[in-house]
């Protein structure tokens, strides 16, 4: 883990992406933030496609409405951070810390959730289609529905709220 990192560093990086993202890679760089510290960061309604955020600290991190589909979250630090209406298809959180994460009306649909821990989050209208929970930890997770849960890929490992582990297929 990486000390934080500076404010307009930060800018510095999103804007490079913003660039990257909008001329399909021709210009600008793909942000690379992977083992950085961005706890608190303020990044509501950013694009943040396809960004490498592998291991970084994103605790109270505001993200509402954040554009992370296909971003590599494998093993981040989401705790307690705000994705309301965060876009997160296709993205990889394979054994992401959601703890108590505000997920309410994401979509994660196909994303890779493998392993991660979800207890406490809320996934209250979050659209779980396709979505690998192979091993994730959901227990105390609240607005889980049995239907969010049939549409996702769930194992014997996968651990459900006591309300919903009767249906688990």
């Amino acid at each position: 883990m990486t000390a934080p990192l500076p404010n307009d560093e930060i800018r510095r990086r999103f804007e490079a992406h913003l660039d990257w993202v909008l001329s399909a890679g021709k210009s600008g760089a793909r942000a690379d933030f992977a083992g950085a510290v961005l706890d608190e960061v303020k990044l509501h309604g950013h694009t943040l496609s396809g960004a490498r955020l592998a291991g970084a600290r994103l605790r109270h991190a505001e993200l509402r409405r954040a554009e992370l589909g296909g971003a590599d979250l494998a093993g981040a630090d989401l705790t307690e951070a705000f994705l309301h209406n965060a876009n997160l298809a296709g993205a990889s959180l394979v054994r992401a810390c959601l703890r108590a994460a505000e997920l309410n009306g994401a979509n994660l649909a196909g994303a890779d959730l493998a392993g991660a821990d979800l207890r406490g989050a809320d996934l209250y209208r979050a659209d779980l289609a396709g979505v690998n929970l192979a091993g994730a930890d959901l227990r105390e997770a609240r607005g889980l529905t049995a239907e969010q849960v049939a549409k996702a890929r769930i194992d014997a490992a996968t651990r459900l709220p006591a309300g919903l582990a009767d249906g688990r297929r």
